[in-house]
This record gives C-alpha cells, sequence and structure tokens, in this order.
C-alpha cells in the first residue's frame, strides 16, 4: 500500500525521506524496505546509525524476513566509525561512486550535527550562533555530484528524520532538523503518524495503526494517504491494509463475515 501512495514503489538514483514522531514506525518501516531491497536486488543495505541508538537488533529477521545478514554492512563496514555529517556524506558519496546497488540508510539525520557545531558545542559555543550549518552541508553534498553519481545506478539513499515540537510560537507546531535543504533535495517524503492501538481479544495491546501521508513526488502526484497495521510481534500487515483499500475502493464487496471478488464469496481471516 506504501507502493502505491509513492506510485510504484521508491525510485533508484533518488534520495528519500521518511519523518515522523518518536516511535510511530519509521526505523520499522525503514527495515522493511531494507528487506524488499535485500529480496529483490544484489546490492548491500548500509546503516549509519546515530549515536546512543542500540546494536542492531536480531529481532528484525522475524518481524520483517530478514535472514542474510552478510548483505547489511558488508565489507567491513562498521556505521560507529562515522560521528560527524561530514563523514556520514562523504562515506555515502564514496559507497555510491564504488556501487552500482545500493541502499543507504541514515538513522536518523537529526542524530549527525557538522563537525563546527558538536566542536562548538564542547566549547560552549550554542547553536543558535550557527544557524544553518546541517542544511549547507546537505545542500552541497547534493548539488557537487552525489545526484548525478546515482542518477544511472540503482542506489537509494533513504534518511529517517525526527519530528520535533516548534517552541518559537509561529510556523507549524512540528518541525524536522536539518532546515528546508531536506526538502528541496528529496525527491519523495514520507510523514507518518501514529493511529488507533489495535488489541487483541484479551485487550492487550499488541500493535498500532500507522497514517501515512506522501508529502512530496517528484515522480507521482503527492499527497496520497496510506494506512497500514503494524503489529509489535510479526510486523507490518500489507495484506490486511490491501484489503482495506480495496474494500474502500468498491473492488472488493463485504457481507458479514464474507468478502466478495469476481462473483466468488471468501471468508475474511482465511
Amino acid at each position: 500500500l506504501c507502493d502505491w501512495a509513492i506510485g510504484g514503489g521508491l525510485p533508484f538514483g533518488r534520495f528519500i525521506t521518511i519523518s515522523g514522531e518518536w516511535s510511530v514506525g519509521k526505523s520499522s518501516l525503514m527495515w522493511w524496505i531494507a528487506s524488499r531491497f535485500l529480496k529483490h536486488e544484489a546490492g548491500g543495505v548500509y546503516l549509519f546509525e546515530g549515536e546512543g541508538k542500540p546494536p542492531l537488533a536480531s529481532h528484525i529477521s522475524n518481524l520483517f524476513g530478514i535472514t542474510d545478514f552478510s548483505r547489511i554492512n558488508p565489507g567491513g563496514f562498521n556505521p560507529r566509525d562515522y560521528h560527524y555529517l561530514e563523514d556520514v556524506l562523504g562515506k555515502a558519496e564514496e559507497l555510491a561512486e564504488s556501487q552500482d546497488s545500493a541502499l543507504l540508510l541514515i538513522d536518523s539525520l537529526a542524530s549527525f550535527g557538522t563537525r563546527q557545531l558538536k566542536d562548538g558545542k564542547d566549547k560552549g559555543i550554542s547553536e543558535a550562533s550557527q544557524p544553518g550549518q546541517e542544511a549547507k552541508k546537505y545542500t552541497d553534498f547534493m548539488t557537487r555530484g552525489f545526484y548525478r553519481t546515482i542518477s544511472n545506478k540503482r542506489i537509494i539513499l533513504l534518511g529517517i528524520n525526527q519530528l520535533r515540537d516548534n517552541l518559537k510560537g509561529y510556523g507549524e507546531a512540528k518541525h524536522e532538523p536539518g532546515g528546508n535543504a531536506l526538502h528541496y533535495e528529496a525527491s519523495v517524503e514520507i510523514r507518518l503518524k501514529r493511529g488507533d492501538l489495535l488489541q487483541n481479544s484479551q485487550k492487550e495491546i499488541i500493535g498500532h495503526v500507522v497514517k501515512g501521508v506522501i508529502r512530496k513526488n517528484m515522480i507521482a502526484p503527492p499527497h496520497r494517504e496510506f494506512e497500514i497495521p503494524f503489529y509489535y510481534q510479526s510486523g507490518w500487515a500489507n495484506e490486511e491494509s490491501l484489503i482495506d483499500k480495496a474494500l474502500d475502493s468498491k473492488t472488493l464487496e463485504m457481507s458479514g463475515g464474507w468478502i466478495k471478488f469476481q462473483d466468488q464469496n471468501y471468508r475474511r481471516g482465511d
């Protein structure tokens, strides 16, 4: 359903962002995308993780069907070696030049500050005195040749971004770190929002609905919306969301506990 909203799946040779509030499902969607990439492409998945992120959890193999971990951070790539934004973007450019197929993941864009900004904080220099540092780095990175490098390759740069409260008192209630440079440079922007909680028959919370909107799309019409149930023990319920979409569009018809498709009845849940 997310592929439908984007207009045929994530495009190669592009920069994609996924944003949303904490614990809404950003990293889970990222790993679902990674599992699809590993299934259909020959390249590796390279993950840049910010400081404070826990090590790669083994449970993602159960949630997203990832079994071949040799293709995640292959060739001795260690995401913990990159602490500054300049290092991350430089390595991403190096990988793009040396690979024909790769999925480059940054989790998260807000975790990597510039060397000048991070070193300045240690010296007591505030972020407000150095505005736009990250935005300038992203703009320089994209415009100096990264897009040209990946334009004819099966490479995707996918970054997760956080939503933070806007304390300035004007503008939108939430904002994304990194400035408007990310909005300008991204080809597809996916914004996630938490929906209803999902419960089992014992009234235990077992998941929640993730609501998404394609805020920007340079390959298909933007502003398409989608909803996908996410179960904490089993992952994304893509089939369930597709059935709901088909019911909404009248492609399928439902009567009681039965679903009708092309004069054939199916019991929901089978």
